[in-house]
């Protein structure tokens, strides 16, 4: 009896030792060292079954939503956007280049470049090279790079669409036109004033960063608004412009952050967006920089 004892009981003394080394690293998959690893597996998490969550409600909703909005920048563009064009032009020529740098993070070009980079990074090396934790804050890492790449490109181009479409001459043509001047269809760059792209991917990038790591939401959107505030500081833009653009960038990564939720990808679709192995890249890097096997 003795025996059986100290058996079970050192069976669950190793059961417990176990249990403790295995929250104390998340990043363990295998209590046994001996153990072949499981093999990596990032194929689209399915659901047993989605409730339809887009409902006539929802839809309703979005539209007022959207009216609502957009009767906002229309009340702001006419109350507002010749006032601050006039205050922007008699800025001193130093804050009027201290904007002009803070205006080129606005620029969509880096980013992608930044994002296609960690994409094909993960592409050239494969998997089975490196260890099973590293492999996984790769594939992460590369997935959450594709998502921002989709956001920005996209944001970019809806942008650009709209921007041609509408045809809104810019606040250097103020003089000879006014505020309130717009040329259908046009392919010039002085006419393509509204929304701005700059604030779009400057909220767009802001947005899905936070939706990653909302510890950063304070300073991304404070980032972003600053570079929103340089395109009319340039006098490239006027407010209405601005705020139309960063609600297009917001919207943008929202909605998209939805789609790829819906389809087990990136993100956790639940009662908020939360992103898949949230934790594992920064414990990763951090094990990297501590020296750690």
């Amino acid at each position: 009896m003795a025996g059986r004892g100290s058996t079970s009981a050192s069976m669950c003394g190793s059961e417990t030792a176990m249990s403790v080394t295995s929250r104390l690293n998340p990043l363990q998959t295998s209590p046994s060292r001996d153990a072949p690893p499981r093999p990596l597996s990032f194929a689209p998490r399915r659901k047993a079954a989605l409730r339809p969550s887009w409902t006539w409600a929802a839809t309703v909703c979005t539209i007022v939503a959207t009216g609502g909005l957009a009767a906002l920048v229309f009340a702001i563009g006419f109350l507002a956007d010749a006032s601050a064009a006039h205050e922007a032009a008699l800025l001193p020529p130093g804050t009027v280049a201290l904007f002009r740098t803070i205006t080129k993070f606005g620029e969509s070009g880096y980013l992608l470049l930044l994002s296609a980079g960690l994409i094909a990074v993960r592409l050239a090396l494969p998997l089975a090279r490196w260890r099973r934790r590293v492999a996984v804050a790769a594939a992460l890492l590369s997935a959450r790079a594709t998502y921002f790449f989709v956001v920005i490109a996209l944001s970019g181009v809806l942008a650009q669409l709209v921007k041609h479409g509408v045809g809104r001459a810019r606040p250097s043509l103020m003089p000879q036109l006014g505020a309130y001047h717009f040329d259908f269809l046009s392919i010039r760059a002085s006419l393509a004033s509204f929304p701005s792209g700059h604030a779009t991917t400057a909220f767009a990038a802001a947005t899905a960063l936070a939706l990653f790591v909302p510890v950063w939401g304070v300073p991304l959107f404070a980032g972003a608004t600053l570079i929103a505030a340089s395109r009319i500081a340039i006098g490239a833009h006027y407010l209405s412009d601005v705020i139309a653009g960063s609600l297009l960038g917001i919207s943008c990564a929202i909605l998209i952050a939805r789609w790829f939720a819906r389809r087990g990808l990136v993100f956790e679709d639940g009662a908020g967006l939360a992103g898949r192995g949230a934790g594992v890249i920064f414990a990763v890097l951090r094990q990297a920089w501590l020296g750690k096997p």
